[in-house]
């Protein structure tokens, strides 16, 4: 609430139920992300939708929350600070910092961030180097279209599950990606 006086961190009209809208809607990733998964990397981190809470939930694996906007990564770092979660925060657009990392995630998370066949194309450069690396993804009411559009360009197995938190809303792990020809 203090920051959201300075920062459009969430929608003004969501912050009275954030409890169930951000922070149960983030949690409930934590169950999707498997037992051999060490690097997980957030894109378009924001107000730590769900990269921060996964990474307070998850304090096992290593969290690198990608934001492009410095005042929410100074907001970020205060979180981790306050919380001691473990998360490095990367003040940077998301084709960057795809080129400059050397630490290739195994999982890549985002909510409503941009639609999948565009996740596809920031992951790819990850996924020639990685080819296991997986998308878990917080998805509105048009994921079956976001698939299908995706599906042009990739190949992939894709698996869905309906949000506990919203009834429009699912969860998407993509796994076996490859760019077709």
């Amino acid at each position: 609430m203090k920051w959201q006086k300075a920062i459009n961190l969430v929608s003004p009209k969501t912050l009275q139920e954030s409890g169930v809208r951000h922070f149960a809607d983030s949690a409930q990733l934590a169950q999707y992300i498997s037992g051999n998964t060490k690097n997980v990397m957030d894109w378009g981190s924001g107000a730590g939708f769900p990269g921060a809470v996964l990474s307070i939930m998850r304090p096992d694996l290593n969290y690198t929350l990608v934001e492009s906007d410095e005042r929410k990564c100074q907001f970020l770092r205060t979180v981790s600070r306050e919380t001691s979660a473990t998360m490095q925060v990367e003040n940077a657009r998301i084709e960057n910092v795809l080129r400059d990392s050397e630490d290739i995630p195994d999982v890549i998370t985002a909510r409503a961030l941009k639609p999948i066949t565009i996740l596809l194309d920031f992951a790819f450069p990850f996924i020639e180097r990685k080819s296991d690396l997986k998308l878990l993804l917080l998805k509105g009411e048009s994921v079956d279209r976001e698939i299908q559009d995706a599906a042009k360009a990739y190949s992939f197995e894709v698996q869905k599950w309906p949000s506990v938190t919203n009834p429009d809303a699912s969860i998407v792990l993509i796994s076996h990606i490859q760019k077709l020809a």
